[in-house]
């Protein structure tokens, strides 16, 4: 290692492949010298405060631990894939998206966190309580040992509301996961609580949202499954779509059926508020049968659309509809500002 005149230090390959595994080893595992550990009974993990020292070091548990193993506190132990489950909750509610990218940059640059997860003694298995989709970037990229920081004290419980609490302080949810984690605490975790108030402000608290939109939220698992995936789409507006859970199942069907045919009518128009607000008055009142058609659009609607399109694809949100839409705002505008031109 030297330095030259910019006091820039210069490492051979070998010496930045040795620095690169060094600073893996540390963020991974704490330690750049691993041994075992050797199971003691002691204080056991409080998952809400999770805090991997300098000083942890690791475990390998490639079969069921025996009976009398006990996991201290703030320790990473390496386990076997085949041990772990993941948690059923957890699937049916949260959706599981861009799994190949999240395993193609761990194949890139590494992993550096860890699984947390529950010893269920009687069954000799873990359960993950958070780390569900670095779970599974890592199995897609074949890893046999994870990373994990286990606790082998919480009830069933207290389990979902640790799953809730992390996913969400750090998840971006769709409306469909707010619905589906609400129903759950309201059938597994509020009815064992003591709260002063009504039931709407103690979730509202939970989840930290308002109580308007406890409310929105739960009509949505009210609606039928063509239209609870509309109310995932950004490209439709689910607080009024969630305003058709008091129609019956064919209303709503009758609804889905209009605004698909709005949609492939004129697939360069969005989809507002006011549309579906009207979709739905003309339903109630039996005048669904006129051709629903487009307000008019004008230049700078176009422009603010294709503004937010930009917003979206600059904080990342970008995906294969989102272009596609944009490029046909693009191409309205584009044609807009030709007529335009034309006529002056």
């Amino acid at each position: 290692m030297s330095f030259d005149n910019s006091n820039r230090i210069n490492r051979t390959v070998e010496q930045e492949e040795a620095l690169r595994e060094e600073r893996r080893r540390k963020m991974m595992f704490g330690s750049s010298s691993l041994s075992p550990v050797e199971a003691k009974p002691g204080n056991l993990i409080n998952p809400m405060t999770l805090n991997v020292s300098a000083e942890d070091t690791q475990l390998v548990i490639s079969e069921s631990p025996s009976d009398d193993m006990v996991f201290v506190n703030n320790k990473v132990y390496m386990i076997n894939a085949n041990l772990i489950d993941e948690h059923p909750e957890n699937v049916e509610i949260f959706s599981m998206d861009d799994i190949d990218a999240f395993a193609k940059d761990i194949d890139d640059v590494g992993f550096y966190g860890v699984i947390v997860c529950r010893y269920k003694r009687n069954e000799k298995r873990f359960e993950i309580i958070a780390g569900h989709r670095r779970f599974r970037g890592l199995r897609k990229n074949n890893t046999e040992l994870i990373p994990c920081v286990v606790v082998d004290n919480m009830n069933d419980r207290d389990t979902l509301t640790f799953l809730l609490k992390d996913n969400i302080n750090n998840r971006k949810w769709k409306p469909l996961d707010y619905a589906r984690a609400i129903k759950l605490y309201m059938d597994k975790i509020q009815p064992y609580k003591n709260y002063q108030g009504r039931s709407r402000d103690d979730i509202a608290e939970f989840f930290h949202i308002s109580a308007t939109m406890v409310h929105r939220y739960c009509g949505i698992l009210k609606l039928i499954p063509e239209l609870q995936e509309l109310t995932n789409d950004s490209d439709y507006p689910f607080t009024a779509i969630t305003s058709a859970s008091a129609m019956s199942e064919e209303e709503q069907k009758l609804l889905y059926e209009k605004i698909m045919e709005f949609v492939n009518v004129n697939p360069s128009s969005p989809v507002t508020r006011r549309l579906i607000e009207s979709l739905i008055k003309k339903i109630k009142n039996g005048t669904d049968n006129q051709k629903v058609t487009p307000k008019a659009v004008y230049v700078d609607d176009y422009i603010y659309k294709v503004r937010t399109q930009l917003s979206k694809i600059n904080k990342g949100e970008k995906v294969v509809k989102d272009k596609k839409q944009t490029l046909a705002y693009i191409h309205d505008l584009e044609a807009l500002i030709d007529e335009i031109k034309s006529k002056l």
